[in-house]
């Protein structure tokens, strides 16, 4: 089983091992910037659209910075 797997990070070519440990975090990245990215087309055909989208979209874009800066720290 792969979770069985140990890796030895102290030993082998130092770029294949960033790149093996970077890909999971670009690709968790995409997924959260996708995700994010259809909530706002989501949100932004909310109607009426001079009221209820324009304060959903602000709650969309304030909690986006919330999670990046939660997934960061």
């Amino acid at each position: 089983m792969i979770l069985d797997k140990r890796a030895d990070l102290r030993h082998g070519d130092v770029k294949k091992l960033l790149f093996s440990l970077s890909v999971p975090t670009i690709t968790s990245q995409i997924v959260n910037m996708l995700y994010n990215l259809v909530d706002r087309v989501f949100i932004g055909h909310m109607q009426p659209a001079e009221t209820v989208g324009k304060l959903a979209l602000t709650g969309v874009g304030v909690r986006f910075y919330w999670n990046f800066y939660c997934m960061v720290c």
